[in-house]
């Protein structure tokens, strides 16, 4: 795929240019727009010239992460979206950027896909919409080694739609058959009780939760959705992730209720999933607040509100052993940023 470059650009890269200024524009020292020089940088990197090659590719490699954002979010072209993600220094800072990027091709998702840097992977299993786009992609990630557990039982599901169907099936099928009357009895609870008595101070929960024990998923969901605020908070520490994500879409549920569980690091891996990709919760300063903390969250994703929070707050994350060493170390460099910048 050929690069378009302005007029402007030509002279820096032309086989014609002398040696020097080809050195020159190679270093980044150029006075032109941050989209035409590493449009410039990315064409020098193929250039014929050795020393030319390589002060080029050092040149992507330390560009400031700050630049490299900006311009991974505009429309800039397939093969250098793939030359900056794989070479530069600091390329797994980028992935949701690149991910929601349409020029991205699904060479540069393969090569994501097969990974060994698990926010990396987190990032690009969450991004259903891109996934759904290239059976390659889902292949890649089903293939790595790194892909375990629910992580991976997920992207199966997703490359299979019938896969989840069939086990719940299978599971409620189990549950109706070694528990027939106990489901009978669950149909006979009073739906006052877990419908309409919000709040009540004489509500017995341990009861309630005991009867929500006995449903079926389906009578579960119902619930998820009609429930009271009691219901809910009971339902969200399902182990099906549907009976979750019915918690997650009810209209009933309240940003206090979101903050909590986003908070709570024993929260449902699905239920963290959502609130992050809700952009209505996340202009919600305590939700990303608490997703940033919350070890639950794919550190791809955490970051990603990281430039959103406050000094204070950053400050906290990095001095934190209760998060990951790539947040703390994130916040470190983010602090210094905006205490350079004060």
């Amino acid at each position: 795929m050929k690069i378009k470059i302005s007029q402007s650009a030509v002279k820096f890269v032309s086989s014609g240019s002398p040696r020097e200024v080809r050195s020159m524009a190679a270093r980044g020292l150029v006075p032109l727009a941050p989209r035409d020089v590493i449009k410039i940088l990315y064409i020098l990197c193929h250039d014929q010239d050795g020393f030319i090659r390589g002060l080029a590719d050092e040149t992507i490699r330390g560009y400031s992460p700050k630049i490299i954002d900006s311009i991974l979010s505009g429309d800039i072209e397939p093969p250098i979206i793939d030359y900056i993600i794989r070479h530069h220094t600091e390329g797994h800072l980028f992935v949701e950027r690149v991910l929601t990027n349409k020029n991205t091709s699904d060479e540069t998702l393969v090569y994501l896909a097969s990974s060994s840097n698990t926010a990396v992977l987190d990032a690009l299993s969450f991004n259903h919409e891109r996934l759904l786009k290239s059976r390659e992609v889902l292949d890649a990630l089903i293939k790595n080694p790194i892909v375990k557990g629910a992580l991976k039982q997920s992207i199966l599901e997703l490359a299979d739609p019938t896969a989840r169907e069939r086990t719940t099936e299978k599971t409620e099928k189990a549950q109706t058959g070694a528990r027939g009357e106990v489901d009978k009895a669950a149909k006979a609870v009073n739906e006052s009780a877990l419908l309409e008595e919000e709040g009540r101070d004489d509500i017995d929960e341990h009861n309630i939760a005991a009867r929500i024990y006995k449903m079926s998923v389906s009578e579960k969901i119902k619930y998820a959705t009609r429930g009271n605020k009691e219901v809910r908070a009971i339902l969200i520490k399902d182990s099906s992730k549907m009976v979750v994500a019915a918690v997650i879409k009810s209209p009933k549920i309240t940003e206090d209720e979101i903050v909590k569980v986003a908070q709570n690091k024993q929260s449902n891996d699905e239920a963290i999933r959502m609130i992050s990709l809700n952009k209505e919760w996340l202009k919600n300063y305590s939700i990303r607040l608490a997703l940033v903390h919350n070890p639950k969250t794919p550190p791809g994703i955490a970051i990603r509100f990281m430039p959103y929070l406050s000094k204070r707050d950053l400050k906290d994350l990095a001095g934190s052993r209760n998060v990951s060493s790539l947040i703390s170390s994130n916040a470190k460099k983010m602090l210094a940023a905006k205490n350079k910048t004060s």
